[in-house]
């Protein structure tokens, strides 16, 4: 693949990653009595505090999948009021799925807004190069709320330093910021299917750590962070989805 294809690639992946849907676009359909997915909390005007956990709750009626395929629901994040959304809140959730339990990341923001994105697709499993549920992109801009700093404890979304396009056997750069009392370990995670589920590529008690890409080419990889605290319990990071590792063959 070339050098150009690749950029290419890349680029379409943070388009895919940070466009919101236009508006009306899911609204869902009367002859099969499917809607989509509306939020119920967090509601329109509340204040949510960096390090809390709060339970997202949305109400739907979705379309039944085709044979084969997977009815699948992912929640992403804006901090601009719904121009972009580059976090990805949580990883797959089933289709069933009306709440999610979300400890609020240290980012800021007067109008924050949630899409609740739905679909169907194949069986989960291998690299994803982009696609995926975009049929179903879904934001909430009439529940914007904020996000306000604190002091409780938060892990930030991984950082990664590598080449713009990278090889099998490089090394891949990732840090992050957090303030974790009763830290055990960080557990650094990846994922080749754009954060529906993730692997352990390593763990540390630093902020940083340095990866070597495994021996599969033509997968985009994304990252996030967990801390592990010494009772066991976990804080995990949302997925920057604009960090993205692309790996090809030399």
């Amino acid at each position: 693949m070339t050098k150009a294809r690749c950029a290419l690639l890349m680029a379409a992946l943070v388009i895919l990653a940070t466009v919101p849907a236009a508006a009306g676009g899911n609204g869902g359909n009367a002859a099969t009595g499917s809607s989509a997915p509306t939020l119920l909390v967090p509601s329109a005007g509340e204040s949510l505090v960096a390090g809390s956990d709060v339970t997202l709750r949305w109400d739907a009626q979705l379309p039944a999948c085709s044979r084969g395929l997977l009815g699948e629901q992912e929640v992403y994040l804006s901090l601009d009021g719904g121009r972009t959304f580059p976090y990805r809140v949580t990883p797959r959730l089933a289709y069933d799925a009306r709440t999610w339990v979300w400890r609020i990341p240290n980012l800021p923001a007067e109008q924050a807004v949630v899409d609740l994105r739905f679909g169907c697709e194949e069986q989960p499993g291998g690299c994803e190069l982009g696609g995926g549920i975009m049929d179903g992109i879904n934001p909430q801009w009439e529940n914007r709320f904020s996000i306000a700093s604190s002091r409780l404890d938060y892990v930030g979304a991984a950082q990664v330093s590598a080449a713009k396009t990278s090889h099998p056997g490089d090394t891949v750069g990732i840090r992050w910021d957090a303030r974790v009392r009763n830290l055990d370990h960080y557990e650094v995670l990846s994922s080749v299917d754009r954060g529906g589920q993730f692997e352990v590529a390593g763990s540390t008690r630093a902020t940083s750590m340095t990866w070597t890409l495994p021996e599969q080419a033509g997968c985009v990889y994304v990252f996030k962070v967990a801390a592990v605290l010494a009772d066991g319990s976990r804080i995990e990071s949302v997925v920057d989805m604009t960090q993205l590792v692309y790996v090809t063959t030399r």
